[in-house]
């Protein structure tokens, strides 16, 4: 096959160069040499890699730590996140993996990185895989240079579970105020599975909205200057 191949012709190509160590031979050929055979001494490792099967997202080696969701009012959340985008679970993977600090994401959609999951199918990453991976975890191999909407999605929800990041899906946040005389931040959230007023009040010592600006669920289409001239129909991206 193709790996054998390489493989005995990568050993030849040293037993020639191996033949260059003479005595007779000049100096600078020694240097040449030596400098070739520490060039190529790389290759297997590369070669090993190059020819390794392709493996999606997989586990990571350490112990997960099982991360509490409190749904108590006494509870005192050290940070809570509204958003579970992108931006809201590079936080939360700051926060608890490296930092050590307790912290919850409260998301009102039924999954995480909706916003990628809503748009339309040729939506592609305009920066490259290897600057646009969140902390801890980076894109996987098979991957195209652009990512696709799909693709991108698929990583948020990966990175999600990698982590074992606490969240709360279908949890939309409806008002927040900082409590002065008890130096906390009173979070009221409504549970979006059910039609009764299920509201519940998170306490947390800091607040972190990594929300945008148009939410995929709200889409905005600006008015434009003798729209209605335009017989053909306008959609949003999330449509």
């Amino acid at each position: 096959n193709n790996t054998s191949n390489t493989a005995t012709g990568f050993w030849s190509f040293i037993s020639i160069l191996m033949n260059q160590f003479n005595p007779s031979n000049s100096l600078p050929q020694l240097l040449i040499s030596l400098i070739c055979i520490h060039i190529i001494s790389k290759i297997p490792a590369h070669l090993k890699s190059f020819f390794k099967p392709k493996e999606d997202i997989g586990q990571p080696d350490y112990a997960i730590r099982k991360s509490p969701i409190p749904d108590k009012k006494d509870d005192i959340i050290p940070v809570i996140i509204v958003g579970g985008g992108a931006a809201g679970l590079a936080c939360a993977q700051q926060l608890l993996r490296v930092h050590n600090v307790e912290c919850l994401i409260l998301e009102a959609g039924d999954c995480c990185g909706g916003a990628w999951k809503g748009r339309y199918q040729r939506l592609h990453l305009h920066t490259t895989k290897k600057i646009s991976h969140l902390p801890g975890l980076k894109m996987p191999d098979h991957y195209p240079i652009f990512p696709s909407q799909q693709q991108v999605y698929e990583y948020l929800e990966a990175y999600l579970t990698y982590f074992n990041l606490p969240i709360k899906l279908s949890t939309k946040v409806i008002s927040s105020n900082f409590d002065k005389k008890t130096n906390l931040w009173n979070i009221k959230a409504q549970n979006m599975t059910t039609t009764e007023d299920n509201i519940i009040t998170y306490q947390a010592k800091f607040l972190i909205v990594a929300t945008s600006s148009n939410p995929v669920n709200s889409p905005y289409i600006p008015y434009i200057n003798k729209r209605e001239l335009y017989k053909k129909s306008i959609i949003h991206s999330s449509e």
